[in-house]
């Protein structure tokens, strides 16, 4: 109610009593004015999406017609409790087990009466759970009861959304622990509400039209009225109405019937009728086109007599909607996540698939266009104009090639690609075109490169002539993959470092053996052992003690002994020559 301006539920609100007495009456055949038609109370359609059983939306046209004649006779109490029947009707719907029964290709529900105990124990106060998915569209459209209870159904049935929470769906996954199964209850709550705002914004409108209509013919010799009064149509379509005109006195003359001008739309009705002292019924037929503009006109009919000369008047109000293409196409994108680094580019396929067939193909009449969000340079192999002949049962894949900038910041980009399809169309000899458009999201994570050099050991102490070895770990720090080098510098004369493997993709590992010669001097050296991957370098520094061999302390012990020996040798001459 909060949805609709003052006037219009005024005379809800002023018997709300009555109202919300009135949403109970369908269920209840045990009260005085009750109605108890639970068996009508479902709208089925076909897995092929076509309409088989139109029960409650045919409920919902009756109440709704009943809740005009009462507000035309100013009986405002009456209309309220008939309203609330009508939303009955209607929301019933919104409810998957209403969709579904032993007669559907589905087969019946498992879950139903739980279902709606829970929904109306978290309903029965304005301090709803549910209140945080109520939110209103922004527009108050012109609907019947009729059409917005089959549109309610189509959308609990197959889920229009395309997250595939189908009736199906819903009664398989039944758990309101379920984030997703109690998300989805709360949306279509949220479309019954808005769709019985319409039909309430409707009835009120076409009430408004016809008392103004009974008004201006008071005193007049007949009167015109138009059944239904407010009509949808789609874009490139046409809806009957009748038009029933009424003499109030004894009347013999021709009557001439004529619209007034609409430019995007056309009237056909008859030129002349004969009325001959009873009322007159002919059809008046409400054409469209694919140019005419989405929106409701308020559309003059007029009848003028020749004798005597008068001329009376009514209104329909006509609501054009966008027209459904004659055909529908999903759209995937392999792979859906991607890792990068500044500057790279990578490429992800997209495939454009049909779903539906094609009506009134021309040749070279399928056009797929790409658009894409502007944060990134994407580039799509076939951009502009990719028209497919005999496009029926196939696929079509494009490349797109991402390019990333090089100063890019690093993060996540979530990047949206819109497919539009463009079909040329004849029919009736009018050659027109109609597109469907589809989005596809793909997420990109932008990092650098990156990783860390880990030794099993950082020092050793080996002896000229030998060798040490020691392990090192080259670990991620990203989730990019690049070849890292091995290498070592620094290193002194005579020393030798080798890497088994010498590269590799983090996470690996290389043994260092690290190769002394004899002729290096004893000492401490300082290795940097280096990893070098996209043009990053990181090291760390290995500590080498050389010290010396065996063999030449051996040396160094046999010299002095043949020094001392020497010396002492000479010691003994020199003392005997002295004797």
């Amino acid at each position: 109610m909060d949805w609709l301006p003052p006037n219009e539920k005024q005379f809800i609100l002023q018997n709300l009593a009555l109202y919300l007495y009135g949403t109970e009456l369908p269920d209840n055949n045990k009260a005085p004015d009750g109605i108890g038609d639970t068996s009508n109370h479902h709208v089925y359609f076909s897995s092929k999406g076509i309409l088989v059983d139109d029960s409650s939306a045919r409920r919902a046209e009756g109440t709704y017609q009943s809740a005009l004649t009462f507000l035309l006779s100013n009986d405002f109490s009456e209309a309220a409790k008939v309203a609330g029947a009508m939303t009955h009707y209607i929301s019933d719907v919104a409810v998957f087990g209403h969709v579904m029964g032993k007669e559907t290709d589905w087969g019946a529900e498992t879950h139903h009466s739980d279902y709606e105990s829970y929904v109306d124990s978290k309903t029965s106060s304005y301090d709803s759970d549910f209140n945080v998915y109520l939110h209103f569209d922004g527009k108050l459209d012109i609907i019947s009861a009729y059409n917005a209870t089959v549109k309610l159904a189509y959308d609990t049935t197959f889920d229009s959304s395309g997250k595939g929470r189908t009736c199906v769906w819903m009664d398989k996954n039944y758990d309101w622990s379920n984030q997703a199964f109690k998300d989805r209850a709360g949306e279509s709550l949220n479309l019954a509400v808005n769709y019985v705002t319409d039909v309430l914004h409707t009835l009120y409108v076409e009430y408004t039209t016809r008392r103004a209509e009974i008004e201006e013919h008071r005193g007049a010799n007949f009167s015109l009225s138009v059944y239904p009064s407010c009509i949808t149509v789609e874009q490139d379509g046409s809806v009957n109405v009748t038009l029933t005109i009424t003499p109030f006195k004894p009347l013999n003359t021709y009557v001439d019937i004529y619209a007034s001008e609409e430019k995007d739309l056309t009237v056909v009705a008859p030129s002349l009728l004969w009325i001959a002292n009873k009322s007159v019924v002919c059809t008046l037929e409400i054409i469209t086109y694919s140019f005419t503009k989405v929106g409701v006109y308020n559309i003059t009919i007029n009848a003028k007599s020749t004798y005597p000369e008068e001329v009376e008047s009514t209104h329909i109000i006509v609501n054009v909607t966008q027209a459904p293409p004659d055909f529908d196409f999903s759209v995937s994108i392999e792979p859906t996540f991607a890792v990068a680094k500044p500057g790279d580019n990578l490429s992800v396929k997209l495939t454009v698939a049909q779903v539906l067939s094609f009506q009134y193909i021309c040749s070279k009449d399928l056009f797929i266009d790409y658009k894409s969000s502007n944060l990134l340079d994407i580039k799509i192999d076939d951009y502009y104009s990719s028209y497919i002949l005999n496009w029926s049962g196939t696929t079509h894949t494009s490349t797109m090639t991402i390019k990333v900038p090089k100063y890019i910041s690093v993060g996540t980009y979530n990047i949206t690609i819109e497919v539009e399809v463009r079909l040329l169309k004849e029919k009736n000899n009018y050659l027109s075109s109609s597109k469907l458009e589809k989005v596809v999201n793909f997420t990109l994570r932008v990092e650098n490169f990156n990783f860390s050099i880990i030794a099993t050991s950082t020092n050793a102490t080996v002896q000229q002539g030998s060798n040490t070895t020691t392990t090192i770990r080259i670990l991620p720090l990203s989730n990019l993959t690049q070849q890292v080098y091995l290498s070592a510098s620094e290193v002194p004369s005579g020393i030798t470092v080798v890497f088994n493997p010498p590269s590799g993709k983090p996470p690996f590992m290389s043994n260092v053996t690290i190769v002394v010669s004899k002729t290096v001097p004893v000492g401490m050296y300082s290795i940097t052992i280096k990893g070098t991957g996209d043009s990053l370098t990181k090291s760390i520094v290995y500590s080498l003690n050389v010290a010396q061999s065996k063999q030449s302390q051996n040396d160094a012990l046999m010299s002095l002994l043949v020094f001392v020996a020497l010396i002492a040798i000479i010691y003994l001459l020199y003392s005997r020559k002295k004797r």
